[in-house]
C-alpha cells in the first residue's frame, strides 16, 4: 500500500497529500483539536492589543494614568513601540493557548456525545441548548 495518493488535493492542484494525513482528518478527535487550535490562535491574534494595553494600564502608577481611552492608549503603544508592539507576548500566549484549546476542544465534543448517549439520544447529540451549556 502506498504512503501517498497520487490524486490532487483539488481540482487543478498538483499538491499530493499522504494517506495518514487523509486519514487523520476523518477522525474525530483530530478535527476537534486542530478546531480548537485554528480558533485559540485565531482569538488569540485579534485580543492580543488589548491584552497589551490592558497589562500597560496595569503597571502604570496611578499618578501617571492618562484617560485617553482604548483607542488612546493603542495609539499610544503604536506610537511608542510600531504596531509590532500590540502583538508583544503573542507567540508564548499562543504556545500555552493552543495546546489548551486543542483539548478544550476534542473533550467537549467528547462529552457531549457521551451525555447524548446516556440520556438515550443515541450517537448523534439533539441540537438542544441544553448539550451546549
Amino acid at each position: 500500500m502506498s504512503s501517498t495518493s497520487s490524486a490532487p488535493a483539488t481540482p487543478g492542484s498538483s499538491i499530493i497529500i499522504p494517506q495518514f494525513v487523509r486519514r487523520a482528518f476523518h477522525d474525530t478527535e483530530v478535527v476537534n483539536a486542530v478546531s480548537g487550535s485554528m480558533a485559540g490562535a485565531l482569538t488569540a491574534t485579534f485580543v492580543c492589543p488589548l491584552d497589551v494595553l490592558k497589562t500597560r494600564l496595569q503597571v502604570q502608577r496611578i499618578g501617571s494614568v492618562r484617560n485617553t481611552g482604548i483607542a488612546g492608549g493603542l495609539r499610544g503603544i503604536v506610537r511608542a513601540d510600531g504596531y509590532a508592539g500590540l502583538y508583544r507576548g503573542l507567540g508564548p500566549t499562543l504556545m500555552a493557548l493552543l495546546p489548551n484549546w486543542a483539548v478544550y476542544f476534542t473533550v467537549y465534543d467528547r462529552l457531549k456525545h457521551s451525555l447524548a448517549a446516556s440520556h438515550g439520544k443515541g450517537p448523534h447529540p439533539p441540537t438542544t441548548s441544553w448539550m451546549h451549556m
